[in-house]
């Protein structure tokens, strides 16, 4: 056994060692403590951070959601704006195809309004033209009127009645008073037509009466004294003398006129001057006509020469001169295409 300072010692030792335990394992209780204060501390971070964690979790699913939702309602505006886009891009597209039409339809119209306008004017100017064409006529027709009125105002005083009695019946006709030669003298002379002082028969008449209608005055020539005279071959002309005038007959008969020296030509105008049978007796009528031909002497034309009227005076319009005698009616009391003896052919100015 050991000794009681031994013991001491030894007790001493274990009671340090035991301190020394005590206190080393004090120690590692008080790390142990902090360290579990530590874990504890760390536990409880971890537990926030797993608190926050899910907190953080939750936000990101309500992100996610909320994201999710978002882009659906993005997609659905996009898909509402690329719809809306398209309806304004083709409505856009219509409205400018409208207006295209518009134009293209505007353009059509100026065209056709032009083309109307152009044929308006074309047919305005076709109508002035024709409008000037008919003012021309008209001025032409005046002036044949106004010619035709001259020609019988410097005519008409020439231009006499001639009534032929037969004992049983007359014949009248019209004639043409100039002043010729005969036996010497000059005498008053009515050139008329062969079938107005010859009846059909071949007979002569007993006389002739010359009669100025404007005057009332009347004059004889007598078979039987030589007053009367028959034309020449078939030349379809006679003529009267006129033995016992008076001053006025005498005036008219030296009155000078101008003869056609030269065959007028086809188409010019002619007027025929003379008393018809029908109508007034004592006024002078014009009818107005073109040569249509010429044949044997005698000139073809489209003035009418009515019953009476045969033996009067044809004129030439355009130079006034005498073309010579209205004849040859054919049948009726008019003829549509009645003849005029050239005076060439008569041989008498």
């Amino acid at each position: 056994m050991l000794a009681k300072p031994q013991q001491t010692i030894a007790i001493l030792v274990v009671v340090l060692v035991l301190v020394i335990g005590y206190n080393k394992f004090s120690d590692q209780s008080n790390r142990i403590a902090g360290l579990e204060g530590s874990l504890r501390v760390i536990e409880s971070s971890l537990a926030d951070q797993a608190s926050t964690s899910r907190a953080l979790s939750i936000d990101l699913a309500e992100l996610n959601n909320y994201t999710a939702n978002l882009e659906e309602k993005l997609t659905g505006e996009r898909v509402l704006f690329e719809q809306k886009l398209a309806n304004e891009k083709s409505a856009l597209e219509s409205q400018l195809a409208e207006e295209r039409r518009q134009r293209e339809l505007l353009a059509l119209q100026q065209e056709a309004d032009k083309v109307l306008q152009e044929a308006k004017i074309s047919e305005q100017e076709q109508q002035l033209s024709q409008a000037q064409e008919q003012i021309e006529e008209l001025t032409d027709d005046l002036s044949s009127v106004v010619d035709v009125a001259s020609v019988v105002s410097e005519w008409e005083e020439r231009v006499v009645q001639v009534l032929c009695e037969f004992g049983s019946f007359n014949q009248t006709g019209s004639g043409l008073l100039l002043m010729r030669q005969s036996g010497g003298v000059e005498k008053p002379t009515v050139m008329t037509n062969k079938h107005v002082i010859i009846s059909e028969s071949g007979k002569s008449p007993v006389r002739c009466r010359t009669t100025l209608p404007d005057r009332g005055l009347t004059f004889d020539s007598v078979t039987t004294d030589g007053e009367i005279e028959i034309g020449r071959g078939n030349l379809d002309f006679g003529l009267l003398t006129i033995n016992t005038p008076n001053a006025t007959l005498n005036r008219r008969a030296r009155e000078a006129y101008s003869v056609c020296s030269n065959q007028i030509a086809t188409g010019e105008s002619v007027v025929i001057l003379g008393y018809p049978s029908i109508g007034a007796a004592n006024e002078i009528t014009a009818t107005e006509g073109i040569i249509s031909g010429y044949e044997d002497d005698y000139y073809i034309t489209s003035a009418k020469v009515e019953q009476g009227n045969s033996g009067g005076a044809a004129v030439a319009l355009a130079d006034n001169c005498y073309l010579g005698l209205p004849t040859f009616v054919v049948g009726g009391k008019v003829e549509s295409l009645a003849r005029i003896l050239d005076v060439r052919a008569i041989g008498i100015e």
